[in-house]
């Protein structure tokens, strides 16, 4: 594992993170761009705040980090005076887009607009962490109340949906941290024990993503149904991070357990790489863009399998980091420009060829690099 280390600080301090200063900062009227092309060119001037603020969260997170350089702190500043003008809707929750200069965009999109809270909270958070200024904390707390919330609203009378509270483990996680305080740990200890148990069927031994109140899968749907194995893979991690922050042992050889069979179930037989949906029965799925592969879900994959390597040290772990790593450079980094891909075919062929989307920014890639470039040895 010696050998990986260099490899990952390369990509991210030589190549993504001065992709993203370069092409994803709005000198002009403040915050990101995400939507680039293949070498950065803008093809879009819409500000989407799940992006927005994620990029707050991981110029905050850089300068938090061993990598720290004093202008990652003055971008995360910025982007975050620009974002604490503009994205909230007089009934305090965010919006899901703003237009280039500030103004509201879309209110809202569907099911994807409630985890906007939920980044505004972790980029203001790690901010405040880096720089304790009383406005950050202000809306870290506020961004997590209506975050809370707003899912307690969706889920009203309805399924659970994993997402939502491993998503919570994150906030309530980054949170704490950054404020020096215990005051949600019953909360966090709940979300985190709700994404080990009640998303887990112990009969098919995978980790749902959507389950009814009662616990038993809704396998009569497809949507009941459906793995997401990236959200799964995403969500040990951050339960691991979480257990090994309070020596909870148990829960650490719980996380262990499911991530073991998570991974297996996750990765394509046929092709190879990590799914990014599955049926649960195996089953056709229903949207044929659940075929192809995401980058997210590679990067995921990345850290939750080194992760548990680093709390076990068990070789399985190792191994599949290895695998992972592999099939993923192979096929979503470009060899000619700067970041990676956001989706390939199923074979992994690239057919995408843009760098940033509505949903694809400076976070998942950049927050894996970083991350594993910690846990591998030197």
């Amino acid at each position: 594992m010696k050998n990986y280390r260099a490899r990952y600080e390369s990509e991210l301090l030589e190549r993504v993170v001065p992709f993203w200063i370069e092409h994803g900062i709005d000198r002009e009227h403040g915050g990101f761009f995400s939507v680039v092309g293949r070498k950065g060119e803008l093809l879009e001037t819409e500000k989407y705040l799940w992006m927005q603020w994620r990029a707050v969260f991981m110029f905050a997170a850089l300068y938090n980090s061993p990598y720290s350089r004093p202008e990652w702190l003055e971008h995360a500043r910025r982007g975050f005076d620009f974002l604490s003008r503009h994205s909230f809707r007089p009934d305090g929750h965010c919006y899901f887009s703003l237009k280039r200069d500030g103004t509201p965009g879309l209110r809202e999109f569907g099911g994807y607009t409630v985890f906007t809270d939920s980044f505004a909270a972790i980029g203001a958070a790690e901010l405040y962490r880096a720089d304790p200024q009383p406005r950050c904390r202000e809306i870290a707390l506020q961004a997590t109340a209506s975050y809370r919330a707003g899912f307690a609203a969706v889920e009203m009378g309805g399924p659970m949906t994993l997402a939502h509270y491993m998503i919570l483990v994150n906030v309530l996680f980054v949170l704490q941290r950054a404020l020096r305080t215990k005051d949600y740990d019953g909360v966090l200890r709940q979300a985190a024990e709700t994404v080990l148990n009640h998303f887990w069927s112990r009969e098919h031994r995978m980790l749902f993503e959507s389950m009814p109140a009662d616990g038993k899968p809704d396998l009569d749907s497809g949507n009941g149904r459906l793995l997401n194995p990236g959200h799964a893979l995403e969500g040990m991690w951050f339960v691991m991070q979480y257990a090994e922050s309070v020596n909870d042992r148990a829960m650490i050889a719980r996380c262990l357990e499911l991530t073991r069979a998570i991974l297996q179930y996750a990765w394509d037989p046929v092709h190879g790489g990590i799914l990014y949906f599955k049926d649960a029965l195996g089953l056709p799925l229903l949207d044929g863009k659940q075929y192809l592969k995401t980058w997210w879900c590679q990067n995921e994959a990345l850290i939750a399998s080194l992760y548990a390597w680093k709390l076990s040290g068990d070789e399985f772990f190792a191994d599949w980091f290895r695998k992972i790593d592999a099939w993923a450079w192979q096929h979503f980094r470009d060899p000619e420009s700067p970041e990676w891909y956001p989706h390939v075919l199923p074979d992994g062929t690239p057919f995408m060829f843009c760098k940033g989307t509505m949903f694809k920014g400076f976070f998942h890639l950049p927050r894996c690099l970083m991350m594993c470039a910690q846990m591998l040895p030197r």
